[in-house]
């Protein structure tokens, strides 16, 4: 029988593709095919868009208060998307901006 810390040290140093942001996602992906397998794929795709909201709103308020600012500026508002994307570790840029609403693009 092997030693506790020996095979603690066997299972740490093996190389698994685990690691906390593919396992958050695999928690979401899971929780969504669920999701739509138990209410459909409409009912699931509602309640996404609300959890999505929710997110929104929460993320929202942390900047406001953050900031200490009732409302953001269009310049205030670009500098809060690309903060909280790099808080995150993703990858958002401004490319360009306009006054024109017609202009953005996804």
């Amino acid at each position: 029988m092997m030693q506790t810390s020996s095979l603690d040290h066997q299972v740490q140093s093996l190389e698994l593709p685990i690691e906390r942001d593919q396992f958050l996602c695999t928690i979401i992906r899971e929780l969504a095919g669920t999701l739509q397998d138990v209410v459909g794929i409409k009912e699931a795709a509602g309640f996404l868009n609300v959890v999505g909201y929710r997110t929104g709103q929460h993320v929202n308020q942390i900047y406001h208060n953050g900031l200490q600012l009732s409302n953001l500026s269009r310049e205030q508002v670009t500098a809060v998307l690309v903060d909280w994307k790099r808080r995150i570790q993703g990858d958002f840029y401004v490319i360009e901006e306009s006054q024109d609403l017609r202009n953005w693009h996804r």
